[in-house]
């Protein structure tokens, strides 16, 4: 990601391009100044802050996440830091064939980890060096957002397009600092002059501080932390203290300072001596992410290395741009500056010339698109109902009165129209909380929708292609495409087309001249204007309805391709004068969630809101597997048995409770950051219970239908109650009356259904142990009863067959988890045994020499 090369070349010249600044900043006096706003590429830190302190391999550890995510803004905050997280939109065409090149390189990790030994892939340092990827858990950014959320930090979600440009304008607008993981940050900083600077998010250091006045006066008083007691641990009995990510402070630390190395704005300017305007021309003839690989392959030597090559792009530029020849054609039509500037400076890099004339300017062109890709993103949110208001097409943000899709007023009530303006609107307000990640990407481009897999078997087909995953994602589809009036099909002729010149093309002449700081002509200003009176004109016909085919990316089988399979929407219904689905009460939206989820019975829909989520997402996964055991009686993974659906809805009851007790002790104490007790390493060794491959692939299979349940809550706008207030609907959720019973006024769990996951809780389940206790897992009265009532819910009326021992013992299930050890419960518990005692002996774990010796072929 990024720019190649750009990231070494900052370290090597840390000291003339780099400054120190030590948070929290104090006054002479000494006391603390006001918070300084910072600007955060919100997934850079998902990614660090997970996979520094979390394990992947067991499915994903949200509650823990949500905790160290509280404990990051906290500590930010405290050195005087103010957060506002901007987060991704879909991407953009341009960038289809990279992401199908990620899709297919992480196909490696699930391969890797079912390959490997269960005793090695089940030890902490299975997949922390460079030899595997690690998979990033897919309810990890919602997690992050929820605790967001909670401690009501600022988010901003851009709908369309990467977030660099949105926090470089933010910055700008403030003077705040932008913190990422992105050398395209030091481009798009390096043309501004109001952004404070650039702060690479692996230069973020803690150190231990200086105590100050009011600390000092404290430590007088007898009242410093540094004063209390702290336990001495022998040798026979060390203390372990879990890994954490350099983002958080050390706990050992008593005046936590955090060293931010920033990057101002000339810097990287000056040392290249380039023009603010063509540090976007320089990054796309460096290389980033839109450069075409064959070019880069003509302009530099196998032998340079990437510093090398950063200083011969910049002094080419320079002789181009500086050389009396370009100051003489400087008064030419601009557009025929600008790409004979990037003909001449291609030219001169080539180190073998183009064949032909075509050719040559076939690699200008895709110079000037990669350099286009560093424009600022223009306006924000113009109305209520953005960005589903047509501000991402050509013509422009239109009411949704004059939107193509949406009937016109001679041939609808005004009802209809008002109807289908607070679905609009309740769907906008869902994006911008970040609610509405799924529908939103598929609104934008459904003709490009990527289902990323999680560690699922290789060997099998994704369970994202089998017959019932692919109809809750039908039935989301539809019913977001009723209450968004339509979905941005690209067959769909486009608007305002005139003299063979789409309002897209003048757009991309307009900024391209913007970037490079060429101004605009007298008559191609006039030309503009011209174009848009057309495109009034133009874009009032009605359009035909265009194939409404949606087209998802996903693994195929075991062949290690991503391929696109195809879903045809029905025919489009008539819906004049009905309410969208999306907007009817909520007892009817939560049954029509539980239809496509194969669990509308009367029992489901009896359960609280809160838990008919976890119940149905249970029973779709044994539905499913049943029937892929029926079509294939090989199958190396049949279908669900018993005492596997009541460890996993054990596992979910368990958690929701401790989630629960999260969420009500910061009700009690406020926002506090807890003091963890030393681990010890038997305590530390059930962390990582044994990864059987039948638990792994039906966790995988139970994240897979997490994330078609949510993406079917998401058209639902069945939304959480458990963060502020945004929208009406929000508030329709909210259980009424409220009874006193934890469980039922928790509201509904369709868009946070990882308050039901944790691998480690499944997994030591499902090898017949308990959770580990320092986890605050903990069974009561309370949760034996909710899983009575949901397992009860799960079984009734599930037809004989899809869950293997269904009828064999008692309707509670307690018997047969009650029963004696299995041979896959004692393996696991021995493998426990033996490999806690193997860390008592070595003191370390085991390492790369020792995974790879029990890897299997």
């Amino acid at each position: 990601m990024g720019v190649r090369g750009l990231q070494t070349f900052v370290r090597e010249n840390r000291g003339s391009l780099c400054r120190s600044v030590l948070l929290p900043e104090r006054d002479p006096q000494g006391s603390q100044r006001g918070s300084i706003p910072l600007i955060v590429d919100a997934w850079g830190v998902i990614f660090k802050l997970y996979l520094d302190s979390l394990p992947w391999t067991s499915g994903g550890e949200y509650l823990r996440f949500y905790q160290i995510t509280k404990q990051l803004i906290t500590a930010w905050r405290k050195v005087g830091l103010e957060p506002t997280f901007v987060f991704d939109g879909a991407a953009p065409i341009e960038k289809h064939p990279t992401i199908l090149k990620r899709m297919t390189e992480s196909l490696s990790t699930p391969k890797l980890f079912y390959a490997t030994s269960v005793a090695s892939r089940s030890e902490p340092s299975f997949g922390r060096g460079y030899s595997i990827k690690p998979l990033l858990p897919p309810f990890a950014s919602h997690a992050f957002i929820f605790a967001l959320h909670r401690l009501g930090a600022a988010t901003h979600h851009v709908p369309s397009g990467e977030a660099d440009g949105a926090c470089v304008t933010m910055a700008e607008r403030i003077g705040g600092y932008v913190l990422g993981q992105d050398t395209d940050f030091l481009i798009l900083v390096g043309k501004s002059e109001g952004v404070a600077g650039y702060v690479p998010l692996d230069m973020l250091n803690w150190i231990e501080g200086e105590v100050s006045e009011e600390e000092a006066q404290d430590d007088k008083l007898g009242q410093s932390p540094t004063k209390t007691f702290r336990p001495a641990y022998g040798r026979r009995k060390k203390s372990h203290t879990p890994r954490q990510s350099s983002l958080l402070p050390p706990p050992n630390y008593h005046h936590p300072t955090l060293v931010m190395t920033v990057i101002p704005p000339q810097t990287l300017r000056q040392r290249l001596r380039l023009p603010a305007n063509y540090m976007a021309l320089f990054a796309s003839l460096v290389g980033n992410d839109y450069t075409p690989p064959e070019a880069l392959e003509r302009f530099y030597e196998p032998s340079l290395g990437v510093c090398q090559r950063i200083e011969k792009a910049a002094r080419v530029l320079r002789e181009q741009l500086f050389s009396p020849s370009a100051n003489n054609r400087r008064n030419v039509n601009p557009g025929d500056f600008v790409v004979e500037l990037v003909r001449r400076v291609v030219k001169k890099l080539c180190i073998w010339q183009y064949d032909t004339e075509p050719d040559l300017l076939r690699a200008v062109n895709g110079i000037i698109e990669a350099a286009l890709q560093y424009t600022s993103p223009h306006g924000g949110e113009c109305c209520s109902t953005y960005p589903f208001c047509g501000e991402l097409d050509p013509l422009g943000c239109q009411t949704p009165y004059n939107r193509p899709n949406i009937p016109d007023s001679s041939m609808s009530s005004e009802n209809n129209h008002s109807q289908s303006h607070k679905a609009l609107e309740a769907y906008a307000a869902a994006q911008r909380k970040g609610s509405l990640l799924f529908i939103t990407h598929g609104w934008l481009y459904p003709n490009r929708i990527y289902l990323r897999g999680t560690l699922e078997d290789p060997t099998m087909a994704s369970p994202r292609t089998w017959e019932g995953s692919r109809g809750v994602r039908l039935a989301s589809y539809v019913i977001a495409e009723e209450g968004l009036g339509g979905f941005r099909f690209v067959d769909e002729p486009l608007p305002g087309v005139k003299n063979g010149t789409t309002p897209a093309e003048e757009q991309e002449d307009r900024e391209l001249r913007g970037l490079l700081g060429v101004e605009l002509s007298t008559e191609s200003s006039e030309t503009g204007l011209t174009s848009q009176d057309a495109q009034s004109v133009d874009g009032s016909e009605v359009m035909d309805d265009p194939p409404r085919v949606m087209v998802e990316y996903v693994r195929q089988g075991s062949a290690g391709k991503v391929v696109p399979y195809t879903l045809d929407l029905p025919p489009r219904k008539n819906s004049s004068g009905s309410i969208p689905v999306c907007l009817r009460t909520l007892p009817d939206r939560l049954q029509a969630y539980l239809g496509p989820m194969q669990s509308d019975t009367p029992a489901i829909r009896l359960l609280p809101s809160s838990l008919q989520p976890l119940v149905a997402i249970i029973r779709h996964c044994v539905i499913e597997m049943a029937k892929l055991t029926e079509k294939n009686e090989r199958a190396t993974n049949p279908a669900w048995r018993r005492h596997e659906a009541y460890a996993v809805l054990r596992a979910g009851v368990g958690t929701f409770a401790q989630w629960r007790r999260e969420l009500d002790s910061e009700e009690m104490v406020g926002l506090k950051r807890k003091k963890l007790a030393p681990i010890s390493h038997e305590d530390q060794a059930k962390e990582w219970p044994t990864l059987e491959r039948r638990h792994a692939h039906l966790i995988a299979q139970l994240s897979n239908a997490m994330m078609d349940s949510t993406s079917l809550s998401e058209s639902l706008l069945l939304l959480s109650t458990q963060i502020p207030y945004f929208t009406p609907i929000q508030m329709d959720s909210l259980p009424q009356p409220l009874i006193g019973d934890p469980v039922a006024d928790f509201g509904p769990t369709h868009l946070t259904p990882f308050v039901f996951f944790s691998g480690i809780n499944i997994h030591s389940l499902l090898n017949h142990e308990e959770p580990p206790s320092h986890l605050k897992w903990r069974w009561t009265p309370e949760e034996d009863k909710t899983l009575h009532m949901c397992w009860s819910a799960l079984i009734n009326d599930l037809e004989d067959g899809l869950m293997l021992g269904l009828n064999s013992s008692g309707a509670d299930g307690a018997e047969s988890l009650t029963q004696t050890t299995t041979t896959v419960g004692r393996e696991s518990a021995r493998r426990s045994k033996k490999r806690a005692a193997k860390k008592q002996s070595q003191g370390k774990a085991a390492g790369m020499f020792d995974l790879l010796g029990d890897m299997t072929i």
